[in-house]
């Protein structure tokens, strides 16, 4: 107990929110708990954007860093996400921010590719 009595109670209060949330997200998010409770502990995003396989990567990201940005709020890297090709999505993109998801249609890029 004297460990205990040694930690602020800011801290001790912290851990708890910790706790609360490693035991909710176990037992209620099944197999994905372990992924999304580390990244919320390393504050990492899950970025994932899917996309028509015919599709330029370059437009993909320019896209997706638009939507990231007028929907999300954040400004990530290239290298934060995760890009996947997906032949039954015919001219959309699927964009991922952790358990949030956005459909867009390619009617936009479909025209770019047409000029």
């Amino acid at each position: 107990m004297k460990i205990i009595d040694s930690i602020k109670s800011s801290d001790l209060k912290e851990i708890l929110k910790w706790l609360k949330l490693y035991s909710l997200m176990r037992n209620q998010l099944g197999k994905r708990w372990e992924n999304l409770f580390k990244r919320k502990l390393l504050n990492k995003h899950y970025l994932l954007v899917e996309y028509f396989s015919s599709i330029w990567k370059d437009i993909v990201f320019e896209e997706s860093l638009k939507i990231y940005s007028k929907i999300f709020n954040i400004k990530p890297n290239k290298e934060d996400i995760i890009f996947k090709k997906i032949d039954n999505i015919n001219w959309w993109i699927r964009i991922y921010f952790d358990d949030n998801m956005v459909d867009v249609s390619y009617s936009r890029i479909e025209k770019i590719l047409k000029k």
